[in-house]
């Protein structure tokens, strides 16, 4: 199945293979959507988003800096009930919104998810759900400053995190130039 961030309308869409919708969950303003591998469970992820044109932020209405941060857990697929929502700092907002890159590794332990945003103090960073708290678990700065020469956030944010649950190792995409 396909599940779709539908933004605008405050919903998660669910699909088949032919394109057939399947079920909608009404969500406030979803920006990323993951499903649990082992238990199916779908974690929704809210941010301010940036890059909506101002004549729809006025439609709906909507403020980027204003937007909660925060963590939805629904069951599984067909039943799709509200688990738990917890608010969560995922990245400090700031004039020109938020960009939060987020990479879900449903195979650990623990749901765990790596997070890292533009110009975000906080760095890259591992946090997993442990005795029904999400916890920060691994900072990468800490290990970077040891070892890597540049620390701060890429300039145009055309960083993408991939993690391969099959050797467990989170890898950092990255062009080197510019947002051409």
């Amino acid at each position: 199945n396909v599940y779709v961030s539908d933004f605008g309308n405050d919903r998660i869409q669910i699909f088949d293979s032919s394109a057939k919708l399947l079920k909608t969950i009404t969500v406030k303003k979803p920006t990323k959507v993951a499903v649990h591998q082992v238990t199916g469970e779908i974690y929704v992820f809210t941010w301010g988003m940036q890059g909506i044109p101002e004549n729809i932020e006025k439609q709906i209405p909507y403020s980027q800096t204003k937007a909660p941060q925060k963590i939805t857990i629904f069951s599984a697929y067909p039943e799709t009930k509200q688990i738990k929502e917890d608010d969560f700092q995922l990245s400090p907002v700031n004039r020109l919104g938020t960009i939060i890159h987020i990479a879900f590794d449903s195979w650990a332990k623990n749901p765990t998810f790596w997070v890292s945003s533009r110009n975000s103090p906080l760095g890259t960073r591992c946090i997993q759900l442990k005795n029904t708290k999400w916890e920060e678990s691994f900072k990468m700065n800490d290990l970077a400053q040891k070892d890597i020469i540049r620390v701060r956030p890429t300039s145009h944010n055309i960083q993408q995190l991939y993690f391969n649950p099959k050797n467990k190792k989170l890898y950092v995409g990255e062009p080197d130039s510019g947002p051409t």
